[in-house]
């Protein structure tokens, strides 16, 4: 925006908060918009930059919420008088059409409101299976979110935002729970969550946010209407519907009909400048980390949302090569990135672990009361804990040497005992076969390992054998 440009809507601004009243609000807001209209017509001002300048002016009062037919009726009606000499308003673009040539105002950065995973605009989704602990971890996030600070560490808040709940599938009394859990483990104190965290659970009783009528066509449903009047009513920044399998009642393979349902949430993020949140299920059976195409129905959920994460359980693999026992296996998720459009994609899976809260609230019936899953961070064990230098370099110390017949140990498991990992356990037996290997291709690629031809005397031919770069050995100081 030019100076000039800036002169004249400061005027505009200035005359319509010297106005006393409603009424003659709309009577300046009229007059104004006569006044520029001449500059509008000459390219020095564009109509879009005089209705964000009137409605800036009417921010915070009662006059959009009661009356904001009116105020667009004064803008119109002021643009049209305003206009001489026979000449008519360029008519606004349908398709919002603009000529960048000319372009001059500044482009503001995307607006994310929590790590990579939340962004005023755009949609996001936590695909997985259903019970995984995607209502668990979400829920902490949104909880972080509302108090403004990481509960759950490396995940950074980038400023504290009005969070709205909304549950299609636990009723009042379990978000209650779920809530309360989260600010018992995490040492919150209720109050300070006031004004800013906002639950509901209408589940059916609320309709939908699209239906279909008696011809089959896609119309929006109550639900839409009530959440957008909660986001005004509350400022909201962050909507989360939880599942979003049940914010419809359309044919969920239908791609035709899922772009339907996407569409009312991403007007809803555009025009109220927020951010939405639906996790999803995945097709049965169908669960894979990172990959976003698992989703259950259409694709065309998957491609309307831009920030798409997967939750899974640890695999018995994983749990293997981290030295992870199953007692805590069952305890652990990962999350990956499926589709994360407008940032770089995260390389590494985040772990959480689900842990079990007591809320204390025993009767004579129930006496142990209940017991909640509430999601923490959760750092996967390193392949070399447990294993300081002396003995990394008694391991590699064994692997130059080979074995006792003068065979050189090798990098393949079917080597039978001269694969290395004979040589790793023997030193360190708590090690699993995994984590062994683990430990191997870390310094395969370093170049601490490499393989080379020797003269194998029982075989007498050349073969391969593993060779140590002594240079590379923990600790080495030349």
């Amino acid at each position: 925006m030019t100076d000039e440009q800036a002169a004249l809507l400061t005027s505009c601004r200035r005359a319509i908060a010297l106005a006393p009243n409603n009424i003659a609000v709309l009577k300046t807001i009229q007059a104004e918009s006569a006044t520029l209209a001449p500059a509008i017509a000459r390219g020095e001002l564009t109509q879009d930059m005089l209705i964000d300048a009137i409605y800036e002016s009417v921010e915070g009062s009662d006059l959009i919420e009661s009356t904001g037919q009116a105020v667009n009726l004064a803008i119109k009606t002021g643009l049209t008088r305003g206009w001489a000499n026979g000449h008519s308003l360029p008519a606004p673009s349908a398709l919002g059409v603009f000529d960048f040539g000319t372009y001059s105002d500044p482009i503001p950065p995307r607006e994310w409101l929590y790590g990579n995973i939340f962004c005023r605009k755009f949609g996001s989704s936590l695909f997985g299976d259903g019970g995984i602990g995607k209502t668990a971890v979400r829920y902490v996030q949104y909880v972080s979110i509302a108090l403004g600070k990481e509960l759950i560490k490396g995940e950074h808040v980038f400023r504290r935002c009005r969070v709205l709940i909304v549950s299609l599938e636990d009723d009042k009394t379990e978000m209650l729970r779920r809530l309360t859990a989260i600010i018992k483990y995490y040492g919150i104190d209720r109050s300070e969550l006031s004004g800013w965290l906002y639950a509901c659970a209408p589940r059916r009783a609320a309709g939908r946010l699209i239906v279909l009528d008696d011809y089959g066509n896609p119309i929006k449903d109550r639900l839409a209407e009530a959440i957008e009047a909660e986001i005004v009513g509350h400022k909201i920044d962050l909507v989360g519907i939880d599942p979003y399998v049940k914010t419809h009642a359309l044919n969920e393979n239908s791609n035709a009909q899922m772009d339907e349902v996407a569409g009312v949430l991403t007007d809803l993020a555009d025009k109220h400048n927020i951010a939405f949140d639906v996790p999803h299920h995945t097709a049965k059976g169908a669960a894979e980390p990172g990959n976003a195409d698992k989703g259950r129905g259409a694709s065309a959920t998957k491609d309307a949302l831009r920030l798409v994460y997967t939750l899974n359980p640890m695999s018995a693999d994983e749990a293997a090569s981290l030295g992870v026992s199953e007692e805590v296996r069952r305890s652990i998720v990962r999350m990956d990135s499926g589709k994360v459009n407008i940032a770089p994609k995260a390389t590494e899976a985040k772990w959480f672990r689900l842990v079990s809260v007591s809320l204390e609230n025993g009767t004579e019936d129930y006496p142990h009361g209940d017991s909640i899953q509430v999601a923490e961070r959760w750092n996967p064990p390193g392949i070399f804990d447990g294993l300081d230098e002396d003995t990394l370099n008694t391991i590699l110390d064994d692997i130059s040497k080979g074995l006792p017949d003068g065979r050189l140990y090798s990098l393949h498991n079917r080597s039978g005992d001269r694969w290395v990992w004979n040589a790793i356990v023997a030193v360190a037996p708590e090690v699993s076969e995994s984590r062994a290997k683990a430990i191997m291709d870390k310094w395969v690629k370093s170049g601490l390992l490499f393989e080379e031809e020797y003269y194998d005397e029982e075989k007498r031919k050349m073969r391969k054998g593993v060779m140590v770069e002594n240079s590379k050995r923990p600790g080495f100081a030349p």
